[in-house]
């Protein structure tokens, strides 16, 4: 008995070290009635917690900020923040009706550190649907729901973060691609979010100043062990009125993310990877809204890119609405429901298995191309591409796959380069209304 009675101890006083002190917002003087600015309260709330190792919690209310919650993390404490919902099941509100960043936390670049978690809360900018006279749209300036730049690690959550021009979730170290690898994030959780209508365009421009530089639902660079995992990133172009950059990026020197079952709409990419050393796996994930669904480009100048995997991923351009004017990247013939680029060939043996690709008629944006390929050794397998379109759809094959083989092509022209010699028909690839330019 004395024995069992030792073990309860023990037992308790474990859960009296994992128990950590919660700091509520209602103690600060947070009005939360939707008019008072209550960043300051709000601040000094998740102060008290970070300094005492405690947990800062937003209770019920719709708390409006005139300014960005900032924090300057100089240690790896855990800042930790949650949301408390009300009798409703409704997360707190913390809302501005500026151009403005909700909660930025940011360290030095060259010497990064902090730990940031953050779950059940609703974040809301002030961004409107596109029309000529929009008043960010174009410009060389743009906000984040939250921003965490130059930390050690981040977990969001389970948040709801909308409305915002700019980033939704913005994670990255101010060094971009030439930051020191032992500088980069050591681990990016990003889970169970609703990324809704967060959206942003600065398109390229013909002579000088940045361009095509923001616009995302998720942008994750300098990482590793990243996983976003579950989210809705949905930018819904009925209301919005246009496509934002791109749904969920990950660049800079990041290897090994894992991007799964994921929702992504309303996108010019729905996701899209750069500069990166590969490794990572995109699968299960339904990529709609766009004629670009996966862009895979190379632009890496720091070493060598790992192969990638693509699988059982849905993607197709549905749900466009056909009376808008949309700004994209690229034109027409430079887009595909995937473009697969590397330079010198660095990411051979990539996989591209089990993915279904449908076009339809019914969309604002109608692609030429299910996908583009510029790499060698490329696996290609038990894909579906299916054409519901009266013009057929192409597959390009501009360097030679390792194999293509078991896929099925319905009103689809396969071309491969001139130069490529393959075995395609012999591959157990299923042809309906489909050609292909191959020489046997």
């Amino acid at each position: 008995m004395k024995k069992l009675f030792a073990i309860f101890l023990i037992i308790l006083c474990q859960r009296g070290i994992a128990q950590k002190k919660e700091f509520y917002l209602s103690a600060y003087g947070a009005k939360g009635d939707g008019v008072t600015d209550d960043k300051v309260a709000i601040q000094n709330c998740i102060k008290d917690a970070y300094a005492n190792n405690g947990v800062a919690v937003i209770t019920p209310g719709k708390y409006k900020v005139n300014g960005a919650i900032y924090f300057y993390l100089k240690n790896d404490n855990l800042l930790s923040i949650k949301g408390q919902a009300d009798k409703k099941g409704n997360y707190p509100l913390i809302f501005t009706d500026q151009l403005q960043s909700l909660f930025v936390f940011e360290s030095d670049r060259n010497k990064p550190a902090g730990n940031v978690a953050m779950t059940r809360l609703e974040l809301k900018g002030n961004n409107v649907p596109y029309s000529a006279d929009h008043p960010y749209f174009g410009r060389d300036k743009y906000a984040g729901g939250i921003a965490f730049f130059n930390l050690r690690t981040v977990s969001v959550t389970n948040m709801i973060i909308r409305d915002i021009y700019g980033q939704g979730i913005d994670v990255k170290n101010w060094n971009y691609q030439g930051n020191s690898l032992d500088n980069r994030f050591t681990s990016v959780k990003i889970l169970n979010n609703k990324i809704l209508n967060c959206w942003g365009s600065n398109p390229p421009k013909k002579a000088g100043g940045p361009g095509d530089d923001y616009g995302d639902g998720i942008y994750v660079s300098n990482a590793i062990n990243v996983l976003v995992q579950g989210n809705q990133v949905i930018n819904n172009l009925a209301v919005t009125k246009q496509l934002g950059r791109s749904g969920i990026v990950i660049e800079y020197n990041c290897i090994g993310a894992v991007i799964e079952k994921n929702t992504v709409s309303g996108y010019d990419r729905d996701i899209h990877l750069e500069a990166d050393f590969g490794g990572h796996i995109i699968r299960n994930n339904r990529l709609i809204g766009s004629d670009f669904a996966i862009c895979v480009w190379g632009n890496l100048t720091t070493g060598e890119q790992k192969p990638i995997s693509i699988l059982n991923n849905y993607l197709s351009n549905e749900g466009i609405p056909t009376n808008l004017k949309l700004t994209t990247v690229r034109g027409p013939d430079g887009r595909a429901m995937i473009t697969f680029y590397a330079e010198k060939d660095t990411r051979k043996n990539s996989v591209i298995s089990g993915n279904t690709f449908n076009m339809v008629a019914s969309s604002g944006i109608v692609g030429k191309s299910f996908l583009n390929v510029y790499e060698n050794d490329l696996q290609d397998t038990n894909n579906i591409f299916n054409n519901q379109t009266k013009n057929k759809v192409s597959v390009y094959y501009q360097k030679k796959p390792l194999k293509v083989s078991n896929d099925t092509y319905k009103n689809v022209n396969v071309f491969f380069n001139e130069s490529i010699k393959t075995d395609f028909i012999k591959s157990n690839n299923k042809l309906s209304n489909s050609t292909a330019n191959t020489t046997l």
